[in-house]
């Protein structure tokens, strides 16, 4: 078992290179399947015809017949099932090693990972997890809050919070991950300026959406209108699933705050703004 000062090994860098830099890992593979389609050689007599046909049908229907279907579909099949499988053990071993990463000692991390995994409750619960993973292409971000999520169940009562656990679970599959970024950063969110302001109580009942997206990209330098815009979209999701409202205070001033729901998530996630 490994010290609190060892990192458990996990991943390879030629695995973390998999979740981390996805296109170079795709364009590498892309390569091996190119290998395995010239291997099916094609008759020189066949080439020939090929060549003295003059109807671009007929030369793609001989092209055809040089490969049979059975021999293309297992080319195809068997490369993207070994792919799939690469990544997802690629992605598993990342999530294990952002776990690692963000608890504060690895020995009690192990013991309590043993515990979750082992137990009918807790199992479930990594299971859904990795189900997240498995159908979700590699992101930063979506990693950094599984690896929460994984950390604060594990260190909990799980059997007793089941019910709990799984809505949060749920809460993180259903959302964007940057969507959960901003939610998690909400001890830098901005405060906000509106023309008219329709108020239930202190609760703001006017659209804000825009305005905190804008006041949000000016308080992290973001200028770039396609990010900008993406960030629209992302609170949009938070405000629409009642996870932060805005609220006037004295003076005017407008804050967005979390609701009870999105109070609940905050403990699954990880405050690691991009």
């Amino acid at each position: 078992m490994a010290s609190d000062n060892e990192l458990p090994e996990v991943s390879s860098p030629a695995t973390s290179l998999i979740v981390t830099e996805p296109q170079y890992f795709f364009a590498a593979q892309k390569r091996t399947l190119e290998a395995r389609l010239e291997e099916i050689a094609i008759p020189t007599e066949k080439i020939d015809e090929i060549k003295a046909s003059k109807s671009g049908k007929v030369i793609r229907d001989a092209l055809l017949g040089t490969f049979t279907i059975g021999k293309l579909a297992k080319i195809f099949f068997d490369w993207n099932e070994g792919v799939a499988k690469e990544i997802k053990e690629a992605k598993k071993a990342h999530l294990l090693e952002r776990y690692f990463n963000v608890s504060d000692e690895n020995e009690r991390a192990i013991s309590q990972l043993a515990s979750l995994v082992t137990d009918p409750t807790g199992s479930v619960l990594f299971n859904k997890i990795l189900a997240i993973l498995n159908d979700n292409p590699p992101d930063r971000e979506q990693f950094d809050h599984l690896a929460a999520a994984l950390k604060y169940i594990a260190e909990s009562d799980f059997g007793r919070l089941f019910e709990q656990h799984k809505w949060a679970v749920s809460q993180i599959e259903k959302m964007t991950p940057q969507a959960l970024s901003i939610l998690a950063d909400k001890a830098n969110w901005p405060t906000m300026t509106l023309g008219t302001v329709t108020t239930t109580g202190t609760k703001v009942a006017s659209d804000y959406n825009d305005e905190f997206a804008v006041a949000f990209a000016r308080q992290k330098g973001i200028s770039d209108g396609p990010r900008i815009e993406r960030l629209k979209h992302s609170i949009s999701e938070l405000i629409g699933g009642r996870f932060i409202e805005a609220h006037k205070h004295a003076g005017g001033e407008i804050r967005c705050e979390t609701t009870g729901a999105g109070s609940d998530l905050l403990p699954y996630l990880a405050n690691t703004f991009r």
